[in-house]
């Protein structure tokens, strides 16, 4: 019951910006999960990221249309581009942010922060569809501060890219199209260098939070158009503060 609980707010929270490791990690800590290894972890972020190839479907393969896009504006290299803050940041700081897994207060003030980082997205001003490298960059840059637990991707990048002009629709696909790399290179390093165990008891969790990650995409697609990304920064910045009140 507990993993399927575990399964559900992966689901919800990778997509939704209320960052999926801050509310696993207070998860973990007051419902007392504590499962050795990653391979949970590893399952669950594969099914998100399954939510993703469902979702967008056939909208990914403008990633590869070489013939109508400039190269300075193809999405093949904004996305490389885009990626290099996350990949820095992993490889440099990956013990000292793992250590931040382990308590309450430091998911707890980072919720805090996300929430400041949202409410930010009331300033934003739609101009343009068209990504530069630069925004790229930026946007990639946002995604790294992400690996923080409590700061949430899809917040962050949504965000920046709003506040960087772009419209509202264009935000929301970059931004996930910006992830797929991110989870997978992520998932795939994690396999690596602690390996990954198929367990048929995971099979229910992973299903739920494919299902759940789904229903998050085509919600908050819907939150981003309508201009309501802020609401979520009042949740999270709650949440965080009454997790420090709880920690004592």
């Amino acid at each position: 019951m507990k993993l399927c609980l575990l399964g559900i707010i992966q689901g919800l929270t990778e997509f939704l910006p209320v960052s999926s490791s801050g509310h696993l990690v207070l998860a973990q800590q007051f419902l007392g999960v504590h499962i050795p290894g990653i391979s949970l972890e590893i399952t669950l972020h594969l099914a998100t990221l399954l939510a993703i190839f469902v979702y967008f479907n056939r909208n990914l393969l403008e990633i590869f249309d070489f013939k109508n896009q400039p190269l300075k504006q193809n999405l093949l290299l904004l996305l490389v581009v885009g990626s290099i803050p996350a990949g820095i940041a992993g490889g440099l700081g990956a013990e000292r942010i793992e250590a931040l897994f382990e308590g309450i207060k430091a998911p707890s003030i980072f919720l805090l922060l996300n929430g400041l980082i949202l409410s930010t997205s009331l300033l934003a001003r739609e101009k343009r569809d068209d990504v530069t490298i630069w925004d790229a960059l930026l946007i990639g840059s946002a995604q790294a501060l992400a690996i923080l637990p409590g700061i949430s991707r899809s917040g962050s990048t949504i965000t920046m890219a709003l506040l960087l002009g772009l419209r509202r629709e264009r935000a929301f696909r970059f931004s996930f199209y910006l992830s797929i790399p991110a989870i997978l290179g992520a998932s795939l390093l994690d396999m690596l260098k602690e390996g990954w165990t198929p367990n048929q008891n995971y099979l229910l969790p992973f299903i739920l939070s494919f299902a759940f990650g789904l229903f998050a995409l085509y919600l908050l697609k819907n939150v981003v158009l309508r201009g309501k990304l802020a609401y979520f920064g009042i949740y999270t910045a709650l949440l965080g503060l009454t997790a420090l009140i709880l920690a004592g």
